[in-house]
């Protein structure tokens, strides 16, 4: 599975790929920002809501995208399981 090109397929048949790939680039570009202001740091992926506080490890969808986007895959160990 691979969201990126999931998400460019499934704009292609909606005729809407140049509005996927910009979203992609600005998503590229924020995901570089944000690696550079973490750094070495060690960081975790949670969701706070009023009933349950979930931690999203490797195995999960935030877990997947943080390894499939170069710049934050350092962060991907970081994550807990």
């Amino acid at each position: 599975m691979n969201w990126k090109q999931d998400s460019l397929l499934l704009a292609d048949g909606l005729g809407r790929e140049g509005a996927a790939r910009a979203f992609l680039d600005d998503f590229a570009a924020d995901a570089a920002q944000v690696g550079e202001r973490v750094g070495e740091d060690t960081v975790s992926f949670v969701r706070v809501t009023a009933d349950r506080t979930p931690i999203f490890g490797v195995a999960s969808f935030t877990g997947f995208i943080v390894r499939g986007t170069p710049v934050l895959s350092g962060l991907g160990s970081a994550l807990l399981s």
